[in-house]
């Protein structure tokens, strides 16, 4: 085989692997928010299936990749080797983070671990966070956000446009959309009925209402901006597992209360729910908390 086709070859394998839309063995693609709002630190939310906040955030030209041979320390006598890839990027634009004009960032090979590929000399918008040896890393889109242009180039454009928008603070009344949860109509669901987030910017700032939610149509975060600071009563939802062995979830709602875009007071609610397979169907809640939280600043605040 010719070392143009052995190459071609190679990269067609990475993007089976990696890039496919949904895999049997990639088992995170159930991510709640359709549009990089945690990513970015933008909402308080701590649901699971929210991806976490990134160290840093790019747009970049896909220009090498190669892999490597990672070695972790398991024990102080054994050791284990894993396989990554490391792709090199050409920076078009940092929206977070590391603003070098090469960025390189490692991601999983092999069809368990949802690494993520592109065609060499093809414009990405990546994720990652700071890892192993603090090196970055990221995921395939069905985990995280970061994607290929080449790929997914309505999503593409949907991300920089809210990304741009907010990063620049561009005027306008803003509704971005997202599709339901993702077994619905197959993986991607490209009928986007559903809203993720609507905000103003007026005059460079935030004003008026902010509203953040999820693909089961679960509001996670909502209140009002006014001349770019969070003013009055926050509504802040966050839906995880439970402390509790027998109870199935856990809810948290968080009421902060703020004067002059700082927060002043809150009260946190926290119900742990079991699901209740009788008739009628639903939850019921088994424990309940209430935490009131003052802040206090100094001077230098």
């Amino acid at each position: 085989m010719s070392a143009s086709k052995k190459k071609k070859h190679i990269i067609n394998t990475i993007l089976l692997i990696c890039c496919a839309k949904i895999s049997w063995a990639c088992s995170c693609g159930t991510t709640l928010i359709d549009l990089p709002i945690k990513e970015m630190g933008w909402t308080q939310t701590e649901t699971e299936g929210i991806s976490s906040i990134s160290d840093v955030i790019f747009t970049g030209t896909l220009i090498n990749y190669q892999r490597i041979v990672e070695t972790n320390q398991s024990s102080l006598y054994f050791e284990s080797k894993e396989y990554k890839f490391e792709l090199t990027f050409v920076l078009i634009k940092s929206y977070k983070g590391d603003k070098n004009d090469t960025i390189k960032i490692r991601t999983n090979l092999g069809s368990d671990p949802c690494g993520f590929g592109a065609p060499v000399n093809t414009e990405c918008l990546i994720f990652a966070s700071k890892g192993n040896g603090g090196h970055y890393y990221t995921y395939s889109s069905a985990c995280c956000k970061s994607i290929s242009k080449a790929h997914e180039e309505k999503r593409y454009n949907k991300y920089i446009k809210f990304l741009e928008s907010l990063s620049n603070m561009i005027d306008g009344s803003y509704i971005f959309y997202q599709s339901p949860r993702y077994y619905k109509g197959g993986y991607p669901d490209t009928t986007e009925t559903m809203e993720a987030i609507r905000y103003t910017i007026k005059n460079g700032k935030l004003e008026g209402d902010w509203i953040i939610t999820d693909r089961t149509n679960r509001v996670l975060e909502k209140g009002k901006y006014k001349n770019g600071q969070r003013q009055g009563t926050w509504l802040v939802y966050s839906y995880m597992k439970s402390d509790l062995k027998e109870a199935d979830e856990q809810v948290r709602v968080e009421r902060i209360y703020f004067q002059n875009g700082k927060p002043q007071k809150s009260t946190l609610n926290i119900e742990d729910k079991i699901i209740v397979w009788e008739d009628p169907f639903g939850y019921k809640t088994i424990r309940k908390q209430k935490i009131r939280k003052k802040f206090k600043y100094n001077e230098s605040n």
